[in-house]
């Protein structure tokens, strides 16, 4: 029985993959990209990925210098001012996050698992009110049974809430939770005053920040980059001078002009190395960001070329009040 997971970046399409590995895991970072370790086995498994696919080609053309895709999407998010909620309503950020991991079992075996996760978060009209996140699988965990030879739901995760002042679900002591520091991964008002207006600074920023993981340097600014618009938060303004920051970043392609994640498409510029692809996705006529994506290039630790390892896709909205839906 095959695995149903979210089909980012393309069409689903089922694939063998064999697990084969030996060696050490590699070092990863846990809370920006599954984990892809094992000792060594072997196993088959038909699992439902998604492939790198070539959409409908859009009604625009789109150029191949990624510089002017970039620079053009900051150009159409400069020009359209963000909509506000109004008093008693709320800005809704929703990301879909999708994470393919393969892990050591304690038999010395291996499983591959699926998560497919839905965070919500409700912003109020005051951003300095109580804000509330809701976590909740957007899909059953599914797990590669070894024993069995059979791909298995998991555990479900029970649906979680968190409400917090400023969007500060977990207070330190001591510390005002609107004024708190703040990342690119969590970019606190704070942290947002505290970046460079001018691109090549704010890309030098990226660079300092980013640096230090082992990973491939341009893909790691790519991937903060990110993480940091999808998170929704970040105005007008800064988000334009991210996008002017990465067309500097060299070694950058149009990797795709029609890219769909979960179910909305847009223009795929990525970067490609160390046997991966790491993509950006964004709407080519509003400049809106829709996601982002990690695909293997190459095989890794058993997974064959097109497995896409890591997805996000982000969806804003005005609603009627904190915890209300569109």
């Amino acid at each position: 029985m095959p695995m149903t997971l979210l089909a980012p970046c393309g069409d689903p399409a089922t694939v063998s993959i064999d697990l084969s590995v030996a060696g050490p895991p590699p070092a990863t970072r846990q809370r920006r990209r599954p984990v892809i370790a094992g000792t060594a086995v072997s196993v088959a498994l038909l699992l439902v990925v998604a492939v790198v696919t070539r959409g409908r080609p859009p009604a625009v053309p789109v150029p191949d210098d990624p510089a002017v895709v970039l620079r053009t999407a900051a150009a159409a998010v400069e020009s359209a001012p963000d909509p506000s909620p109004a008093p008693g309503q709320a800005r809704f950020v929703a990301t879909r996050q999708f994470t393919l991991e393969v892990a050591p079992t304690g038999t010395g075996g291996q499983d591959v698992i699926g998560v497919d996760q839905l965070v919500e978060e409700w912003i109020p009209a005051d951003p300095r009110g109580t804000w509330l996140q809701r976590v909740q699988d957007a899909g059953p965990p599914r797990i590669w049974d070894e024993t069995f030879r059979t791909s298995v739901p998991g555990e479900p995760a029970p649906v979680t809430e968190w409400r917090g002042r400023c969007g500060d679900y977990y207070p330190s002591p001591g510390q005002d939770p609107c004024d708190r520091p703040g990342l690119w991964q969590e970019p606190t008002p704070a942290f947002i005053a505290g970046l460079p207006r001018d691109p090549g600074a704010l890309l030098a920023r990226l660079r300092a920040d980013a640096a230090g993981d082992g990973a491939d340097p341009g893909q790691e600014v790519l991937i903060f980059a990110a993480q940091s618009l999808e998170r929704g938060l970040l105005p007008r303004r800064v988000r334009a001078t991210v996008y002017q920051a990465l067309a500097l970043l060299p070694g950058l392609e149009v990797v795709d002009r029609a890219r769909t994640i979960d179910g909305r498409t847009g223009v795929a510029v990525g970067l490609r190395a160390r046997g991966a692809l790491v993509e950006i996705v964004v709407q080519a006529g509003t400049g809106a960001y829709v996601g982002r994506c990690r695909i293997l290039l190459a095989a890794q630790d058993g997974l064959p070329p097109g497995t896409v390892t890591d997805a996000t896709s982000l969806r804003t909205q005005i609603v009627s009040a904190v915890g209300r839906r569109p």
